[in-house]
């Protein structure tokens, strides 16, 4: 059994001949480290804002991850700023919660596309992480589907012999096990792109309305929790060890 999990342009994918699925959202990630005043007490911040996407997550200390998510036409203007002015830009966006803002990397951009494996196996091969399915970062999803996989692939290696038949009918019972949560984890991201990020006046009042009923909401919070989590697929043995410790 190899697991492919060379990243979103698999050259494992390439040599085997098996094609991808592309969707290019024009968007970009500009990504970077900082440092604030007031320490982020393991608390993560998404701000919606008219030029794209902003969220903060912990790292260590009061450190942070930035992944700031704007149209293409802007990323270059927000690199070409220097450090004090990236910074004077940044905390006008997401204002002194945190208190003073600095950079602690130089900010880099990645475009940002959906990126589909149309095959989840070929083989003895199996596609994992973003080789198999990379999503907009907008619900930070991904990494969430991959644990998920992990899981399902324990379960199903945890009696294995490993025998060429056997591993055959494993990663098939992957495919079918899994390819439910993968198309609608997908289409739940796909759709946050075009109602969190779009300027558009009707979505942004929903969306407006929609998070204000969310904060509110114990049942609403309830149901999207488990959609997120993979809750409505099978799960695995392993998570729920992880769940009970």
């Amino acid at each position: 059994l190899v697991l492919a999990c060379d990243g979103a342009n698999s050259s494992m994918r390439k040599m085997l001949n098996v094609s991808a699925t592309t969707n290019d959202y024009n968007q970009d990630a500009v990504v970077f480290d900082m440092k604030s005043d007031i320490e982020h007490d393991n608390t993560a911040f998404e701000r919606f804002m008219s030029d794209g996407v902003l969220a903060m997550l912990p790292k260590s200390n009061n450190t942070m991850g930035c992944v700031w998510t704007v149209d293409r036409s802007q990323s270059k203007a927000k690199l070409d700023l220097d450090s004090s002015g990236f910074e004077a830009l940044l905390q006008e966006r997401f204002g002194y919660r945190l208190g003073g803002l600095k950079l602690a990397s130089k900010p880099a951009v990645f475009p940002l596309y959906l990126v589909q494996s149309d095959e989840i196996y070929k083989d003895n091969v199996l596609f994992f992480g973003n080789a198999l399915h990379f999503l907009h970062p907008v619900s930070g999803q991904g990494m969430n589907l991959s644990i998920r996989d992990i899981g399902c692939l324990y379960d199903l290696l945890a009696t294995s012999d490993f025998s060429q038949n056997e591993m055959q009918s494993i990663l098939a019972e992957f495919a079918k096990t899994r390819k439910p949560d993968h198309d609608r984890t997908i289409k739940v991201t796909h759709g946050f792109v075009k109602w969190f990020v779009s300027n558009d006046p009707l979505l942004s009042t929903s969306r407006n309305i929609g998070l204000h009923l969310l904060q509110r909401s114990k049942f609403a919070k309830k149901v999207l929790s488990r959609v997120m989590m993979g809750k409505l697929s099978k799960g695995s043995t392993l998570m729920r060890k992880v769940v009970e410790k």
